[in-house]
């Protein structure tokens, strides 16, 4: 029992469990735009594994762009060095 409650705590913890952390994003963004972005920039970030790939994630999150908040969904994809921004990240709908 312990030990199956230990494996299921590793794999919430686990920074590959459900996609990038807020801090891995600001780091991907950085790395593809070069804009700077902070781990402070980034909230209600949330992504989904794509099915086929457990390596790609699409996830939408808010970021802060000129002291406004603005919602963005985008690819991200896992490799040796990391989370990696497959493409420009999008401007999102608002929630309704």
């Amino acid at each position: 029992m312990i030990a199956a409650l230990s494996i299921a705590l590793l794999a919430l913890a686990s920074p590959t469990g459900n996609g990038p952390s807020s801090g891995d994003l600001a780091k991907a963004i950085h790395r593809f735009t070069k804009a700077k972005v902070s781990i402070t920039d980034i909230r209600h970030l949330s992504c989904r594994q794509i099915a086929e790939d457990t390596t790609e994630a699409r996830c939408v999150w808010q970021q802060r762009h000129n002291g406004r908040w603005r919602r963005y969904a985008g690819y991200l994809a896992l490799d040796r060095s990391g989370w990696l921004l497959i493409d420009t990240p999008v401007r999102a709908a608002a929630r309704r």
